[in-house]
């Protein structure tokens, strides 16, 4: 258990490596986004990693295959589904509502009758998260 702490602080380390120059204010400019990107990739790397460590290491030889012998049953793994499609259907959203959100602001900063247009556009962008929680609670409760 203890090893397990020490690779999983060491891993979290490595990871964030990259950024401790750039919080010092010893890199800037393209280098300090070239290390950004490297550290986003590095961290979604780890996650996966995290993510599909359990299935493979829990796995069973063939001729003892089974729920209780490998370790991950169905409820788990619907449980990782509906986390799955939550978050990433959360993340689109975000990122669709955000410049949206903005541009709506600033055209009825210009013209106040484009309150409706903009509205929609919005309402567009949060309609994904929406449809994220909905794929959840299908794969929650009816598969």
């Amino acid at each position: 258990m203890i090893t397990a702490i020490i690779i999983v602080t060491a891993l979290f380390l490595l990871v964030l490596s990259p950024l401790f120059s750039v919080l010092r204010g010893k890199v800037s400019g393209s280098r300090a986004k070239r290390r950004l990107v490297y550290n986003l990739c590095a961290f979604g790397g780890v996650m996966l990693a995290g993510l599909f460590m359990p299935a493979f290491a829990f796995a069973a030889p063939a001729e003892t295959a089974g729920a209780a012998a490998s370790g991950i049953t169905d409820a788990a793994i619907k449980a990782i589904a509906a986390a799955a499609s939550v978050g990433l259907a959360g993340i689109g959203g975000g990122l669709a509502v955000g410049p949206a959100a903005s541009a709506a602001i600033g055209a009825m900063a210009e013209d106040a009758s484009t309150f409706g247009k903009s509205l929609i556009f919005v309402a567009l962008g949060e309609g994904i998260a929406i449809y994220g929680l909905l794929v959840s609670f299908l794969i929650l409760f009816v598969l």
